[in-house]
């Protein structure tokens, strides 16, 4: 197993997350 490898999918990982939470935040308060 490659570290920076891991922490490439991590980092992606915790950007979707990010992303999905600001998704599902801004259909909330716009619906």
């Amino acid at each position: 197993m490659k570290w920076l490898d891991i922490g490439a999918v991590m980092v992606a990982w915790i950007a979707s997350c990010v992303a999905a939470g600001w998704l599902i935040s801004a259909a909330a308060f716009l619906a």
